[in-house]
């Protein structure tokens, strides 16, 4: 092809590429990405042991005595310090006098999936998960359910992944006249989200499957929220460092449309890299939920109190010992004289 023709290729292509009407530059003017980002998840994998260690050492030997929200408490955070048989072992007790049923699932398929028993994990999650309606309070189980069933299926055939999708979600039918209908969409489908929060702690980089759910959850996301869209495609795409699955085209589609149309906020690879950070261990013993916070630092209270309650024994008791041999001496010495 001659230089001219190329260049005239070139254009073409990148023509494509923008939005081909106003009324795709108007969709980023209702993008609710602002109004809802406070509810999204966060994809930090970092884990705070210290604090699980120390928050399941509180209850000491009493486990059994506590109530059901509490050993849900307590098995989520023995499944972040690798505990997960015990984890399940608790998760059992209470699964049918848990108040948070679906919740309890959630951990008790997630135990199951981190120990390798799939089937087990797919027959906890799946009364919960059948349901791909957008507006289904049980959006993150139904997300669940689908990638336990995709990783089945990889077990049997490896490439499955390659000629099929894992969530396989019906069309979005959005008005682009009702920003609240894009709302509440928006809101069901960050439960999509959260189990995908989830998952990253279970499912390391890479992964076909897990990079496969997260560019579909994108690209709906894309029809509702292109900021959204765009942090779904980029950890996509640590997941799929090879490309393998094309999402590189798919997220720089949807940068491109940013851009284009103007956008006030375009993402640069710092603000993507902190959306989804490498792992790494938090020691700082700090919490976001308060009361679990103060258990713990109550508990710490008291390991000190102890542990200086032990030293004052035993130096009180070197002190007794060694006053008692000194007396003994001067005894035995007065005896020979």
């Amino acid at each position: 092809m001659s230089n001219p023709l190329r260049c005239l290729s070139a254009f073409l292509i990148s023509i494509n590429a923008l939005p081909s009407t106003a009324q795709d530059c108007s969709q980023l003017k209702r993008d609710v990405f602002g109004s809802t980002e406070w509810m999204a998840p966060s994809f930090d994998r970092s884990r705070n042991l210290s604090f699980s260690k120390l928050y399941i050492a509180s209850f000491g030997d009493s486990l059994n005595l506590v109530d059901p929200k509490l050993k849900r408490s307590i098995a989520e955070h023995m499944l972040i310090v690798g505990k997960n048989e015990e984890a399940a072992r608790l998760l059992k007790q209470i699964m049918h006098v848990d108040f948070n049923k679906s919740e309890t699932v959630a951990l008790l398929a997630s135990a199951y999936q981190r120990m390798g028993y799939l089937d087990s994990a797919l027959a906890v999650a799946v009364p919960y998960g059948q349901s791909s309606d957008w507006n289904s309070k049980y959006g993150q189980r139904f997300v669940q359910t689908r990638i336990l069933k995709a990783q089945m299926a990889a077990q049997q055939s490896p490439n499955w992944v390659l000629h099929n999708k894992v969530l396989d979600l019906p069309p979005l039918r959005i008005s682009l006249d009702s920003i609240d209908q894009k709302r509440n969409i928006l809101e069901n489908a960050i439960h999509f989200e959260w189990e995908l929060s989830r998952q990253v702690h279970i499912v390391p980089t890479p992964n076909l499957i897990l990079a496969r759910t997260f560019e579909e959850v994108a690209d709906a996301m894309s029809q509702l929220s292109w900021h959204r869209a765009e942090i779904l495609y980029y950890i996509g795409m640590q997941y799929d460092p090879d490309n393998s699955l094309g999402i590189k085209a798919r997220f720089e589609e949807n940068h491109n449309r940013m851009k284009a149309c103007g956008a006030r906020i375009i993402f640069n690879d710092e603000d993507l890299g902190s959306a989804f950070p490498p792992p790494r261990e938090v020691t700082k013993i700090d919490y976001e939920y308060h009361d679990d916070m103060l258990r713990v630092l109550a508990y710490q209270d008291k390991v000190r109190t102890r542990s200086r309650v032990r030293w004052i024994v035993m130096v009180a008791l070197a002190l007794g010992i060694a006053g008692f041999w000194f007396a003994r001496l001067r005894y035995l010495r007065r005896l020979r004289r």
